[in-house]
């Protein structure tokens, strides 16, 4: 009777967390679509020469067009937590990607995030190509 008991109740347990976990990540979802949607209205773009000398304040939500030059992962296609680096005609950044994207190398895009010497990437969107930059 007990080892029933007892396997009923770790039953009980497996079940109870992993409800708590469903439930996690569809707030973690929720915020991801706030976050992403949000993002865009609060962005700065701040001038090329700002980021340049470091001057853009640590913390921020900047947006930044460029196109994409290179990345540290193998293929071409950009990835979630892949760092790659955007560049424009007289600046360029370094992205860490915790969005899902559907852009790759040599593509011309607009990233939405937040600055930390880098910009950690909530929004990776793919722009009409500009032959200037």
């Amino acid at each position: 009777m007990r080892k029933k008991w007892a396997f009923f109740s770790m039953l009980l347990l497996v079940c109870v967390i992993l409800v708590g976990c469903t439930q996690q990540t569809k707030q973690t979802d929720k915020f991801d679509q706030v976050t992403s949607t949000n993002i865009k209205q609060f962005a700065k773009h701040y001038a090329n020469s700002k980021f340049t000398a470091g001057e853009v304040p640590i913390n921020s939500y900047v947006a930044f067009t460029g196109k994409i030059t290179k990345k540290d992962t193998k293929g071409q296609v950009i990835k979630k937590s892949d760092r790659f680096i955007v560049k424009n005609a007289t600046a360029k950044v370094q992205v860490i990607s915790s969005a899902d994207t559907q852009v790759a190398v040599g593509d011309r895009v607009t990233v939405y995030g937040e600055y930390y010497g880098l910009i950690k990437a909530y929004v990776v969107e793919k722009v009409e190509s500009n032959d200037n930059q």
